[in-house]
């Protein structure tokens, strides 16, 4: 399992002709099933950086320094994500988002989103309840299973989490 914050500025790596193709700068997924749909990366090259999209299918490895993908015709178009029906949440962009029980009552804030790689899937959310509990107990992870609503603003879970 990966927390996102390490997967975001991995090289990317081109694993046929040994090229490295840019840095991950995000990783997207879909709120409602919590599938990895892939990652975001900015190109690197004799022109100008550019935003691409890789299809979470298309990466053969992810190591502790490194993703890796068969070519370069795994780098797509952001446009391609419009096409796709699925609502994309970022972990770049979901971290000090609010979360709230379903009676209202706020459980935290999120520091970060557990992903596995292996599955394809998100795993849960660790939630920072303040930096005095933190430090004293820990972080706490809230697992997909109990997210009731994702929202752009917020997220909604269940009163027993």
């Amino acid at each position: 399992m990966k927390k996102g914050r390490t997967v975001i500025g991995l090289a990317v790596l081109e694993e046929k002709e040994g090229h490295r193709l840019g840095k991950v700068i995000d990783v997207l997924y879909s709120g409602d099933e919590g599938k990895i749909l892939g990652i975001m990366v900015e190109t690197e090259g004799i022109s100008l950086p550019e935003m691409r999209f890789i299809q979470f299918p298309t990466i053969i490895k992810l190591t502790e320094e490194a993703v890796f993908v068969e070519g370069k015709d795994a780098l797509l178009a952001p446009q391609c994500l419009k096409n796709n029906e699925e609502t994309s949440y970022s972990a770049a962009l979901l971290s000090g988002q609010h979360i709230y029980s379903e009676l209202g009552k706020e459980k935290g804030t999120i520091k970060d989103v557990l992903l596995d790689f292996t599955l394809g899937k998100v795993e849960g959310y660790q939630i920072s309840t303040g930096l005095i509990s933190d430090l004293i107990s820990g972080r706490n992870v809230i697992p997909v299973g109990n997210v009731i609503t994702m929202g752009k603003d917020m997220i909604i879970v269940k009163d027993e989490v």
